[in-house]
């Protein structure tokens, strides 16, 4: 809108997109395409290609955001293709983003996306790459920035999202993902000597076990494919976030106005705080007359230490239920946790309790009910360490089953932020 960003598209045997901010030339000519079980290949040869553009202004209000409210614009070009799909591009002021959309019939597999980032020059790359040993593709999602050429990136590994390319004068672009939901997340693989990098995504889980100290579901057989969808649907954003100084990125609105709008309705209830945490320290109180551990006369320090210092949460991290049982319905017998609730509520403090995300997940609705019923205020979910579509899919239904129950929900042991904080 304001002139100095353009996503140019063209469409011959492939589709390909380039990004251009004030003559600098971000991303060269890179082709996109998704491949189907049955073979088709949609963005190969693309038939009977019809074109519609329109451009919007928003207000978006953003609650526990950095401000209230924000105004965005963009210019959108809507491509569908014989075949019953198309592309959606758009352009920011802040960058610039696109996304593949079908309207095929029952659901469909998809065996790979390709989304490959071609550039111009040798430009210096900040890639955090993944930790997994035994797969790249699951991991915690931690780890530091490795700065090196493009040509100099590391083949034999995958960087997680996001990733950021540095060009002359500070300029920068921020690759990353929005409205990533029923489809795993992207990852980057690195090409060895070339300028150019491409999308890697983690296959469907066919099996799945539990590790013996946390009952962590972790994944032991994949599928072919990356995705069982419906096929009819919008597919998540590939997202570029372009600043020309370095002051502009963390305050880069993109991520959050390209995600859905708010789904649960009434937010009143949520109240944003500060937590006094136990696990940090190892629940090691000194100077106590009592003998410091998961009991109750920890917690009620700690409730007491919250109310003090005007603390408006207690989290009661691993240990209040065996990790190992993976019962978050058996609360150990060293607490009495509604005499917590009860204490911590004349303290004007409450509680949040800390599982293991598919633990929670596994009773769910069991876990919402009484837990909510009995006061505590959510959850701090953890150890995901996943992104293909069955942990994508783990996330959303506990974002709206905690929201349906008004309980909050702290993403712990997560993949990259991709606009939840908006849609729930």
């Amino acid at each position: 809108p304001n002139g100095k960003l353009s996503v140019e598209v063209t469409v011959g045997e492939k589709i390909k997109y380039s990004i251009s901010h004030n003559g600098t030339l971000l991303l060269s000519k890179s082709p996109i395409s998704m491949t189907l079980s049955d073979g088709k290949i949609l963005g190969q040869n693309p038939k009977g290609v019809k074109s519609k553009k329109r451009t919007e202004k928003e207000i978006i209000t953003s609650p526990f955001y950095r401000v209230k409210s924000f105004e965005t614009e963009y210019n959108e070009l809507a491509l569908t293709f014989s075949g019953k799909y198309g592309v959606t591009f758009r352009a920011y002021n802040e960058g610039a983003a696109y996304r593949f959309v079908t309207s095929l019939k029952g659901e469909i597999e998809i065996v790979n996306e390709q989304a490959d980032f071609n550039f111009d020059q040798d430009y210096t790359t900040y890639m955090a790459y993944s930790t997994g040993k035994t797969e790249p593709e699951a991991m915690a999602f931690q780890n530091l920035y490795t700065v090196a050429k493009l040509s100099e990136g590391d083949a034999s590994n995958l960087s997680f999202l996001p990733v950021t390319i540095a060009y002359e004068g500070g300029k920068k672009m921020t690759i990353t993902e929005v409205d990533l939901e029923a489809y795993p997340g992207m990852f980057i693989r690195p090409q060895k000597g070339k300028t150019s990098f491409s999308g890697a995504f983690a296959r469907l889980p066919l099996n799945t076990k539990k590790t013996p100290y946390r009952c962590q579901e972790v994944v032991t057989d994949r599928s072919n494919c990356i995705a069982k969808v419906k096929g009819s649907r919008t597919f998540p954003w590939r997202a570029f976030a372009v600043t020309e100084k370095d002051t502009e990125m963390p305050v880069n609105n993109l991520v959050y106005a390209l995600a859905p709008a708010n789904r649960i309705g009434d937010y009143s209830w949520v109240k944003p705080g500060k937590v006094a945490w136990d696990w940090w320290n190892d629940w090691g109180l000194t100077g106590v007359d009592f003998k410091a551990g998961i009991n109750m006369e920890t917690y009620k320090f700690y409730i007491n230490f919250a109310s003090k210092n005007k603390l408006e949460y207690v989290v009661l991290d691993e240990g209040w239920y065996l990790p190992k049982s993976g019962d978050v319905m058996t609360v150990i017998p060293e607490l009495n946790l509604p005499e917590l609730v009860r204490y911590a509520k004349q303290k004007n403090v409450k509680l949040v309790l800390w599982a293991v995300l598919n633990s929670l997940d596994e009773k769910l609705e069991e876990a919402c009910k009484h837990y909510s019923a009995m006061g505590i205020a959510g959850f701090k979910v953890d150890f995901l360490d996943r992104d293909d579509q069955k942990a994508v899919e783990m996330v959303y239904r506990a974002a709206r089953k905690t929201a349906e129950y008004k309980m909050f929900i702290d993403f712990h042991g997560m993949y990259k932020p991709t606009g939840l904080n908006r849609t729930y």
